[in-house]
């Protein structure tokens, strides 16, 4: 035998949040707006709010993807590229003789930049060493899948350590977001010489300029209920003298 079950699809309301009202020393009014309940009366509404002050903020990722990518002037491939994910004392390397190296390559950093992040400066961050001698290491910026002409340089030696490179481009969060965007490095030896890379990671730093946006887990006032469409209101008390902020429905 069989059973019939009747679902009911319910979504996600559509909300909209309105200019705060009432605006005193320490309080507002939030106004918001339930356009569409999604399929089902809302049993909670009310507001989220934010200092809007501007924040600086610096981020360090490692690698989701590591690759090889052909260079026209390359000559020789990395070895276990895949080691140069984390820095673990295991190596990704490549062995030149007066020879360059073909494309170290670096993505799926998993960032999640707000869309309003300004400033957006990208930075390769490379562990690594040499066998032989000092050498230089090239980082070149991927956004979106395309590696980028720009290339810059610093020095490495038999001592491993960490250096950091502007990538010096200029991304959206959207690019940086961007499963597809990292860097890519390469070696150019004079020299017979191993150079082995611990760990590729990219440091993003950005500035918020007036604190993101508000969401459930900052500061909230709500009301318990049963509420279909329409237009709606809260006081929102407690707030800082001569401070701005963000309100949302």
């Amino acid at each position: 035998s069989s059973v019939a079950v009747n679902r009911l699809l319910v979504v996600a309301p559509t909300v909209t949040t309105q200019s705060a009202t009432n605006i005193a020393t320490t309080s507002c009014t939030g106004n918001g707006n339930i356009t569409d309940t999604g399929g089902e009366n809302c049993t909670r509404r009310g507001f989220c709010y934010i200092k809007a002050v501007s924040e600086s903020i610096s981020v360090v990722k490692s690698p989701g993807t590591m690759g090889i990518v052909n260079r026209s002037s390359g000559d020789v491939n990395w070895i276990n590229p895949d080691n140069a994910k984390t820095s673990d004392d295991t190596y990704s390397t490549v062995t030149l003789n007066n020879q360059q190296s073909h494309y170290l390559k670096a993505t799926n950093f998993g960032f999640n930049i707000p869309e309003n992040a300004t400033d957006i400066k990208c930075y390769a961050v490379i562990e690594a060493k040499t066998a032989n001698g000092e050498q230089p290491i090239f980082a070149n910026q991927v956004k979106n899948g395309e590696i980028l002409t720009l290339g810059l340089a610093k020095k490495i030696n038999t001592t491993e350590s960490t250096i950091e490179i502007d990538l010096a481009h200029v991304l959206t969060s959207s690019d940086v977001n961007n499963l597809n965007t990292g860097f890519v490095v390469y070696i150019a030896s004079d020299i017979t010489d191993v150079v082995s890379i611990d760990s590729l990671k990219i440091k993003v730093e950005y500035n918020i300029p007036d604190g993101g946006t508000p969401t459930i887990e900052d500061n909230i006032v709500y009301d318990d209920g049963d509420f279909g469409t329409g237009a709606f209101t809260k006081s929102i008390t407690g707030l800082t003298t001569e401070t701005n902020y963000r309100v949302r429905a």
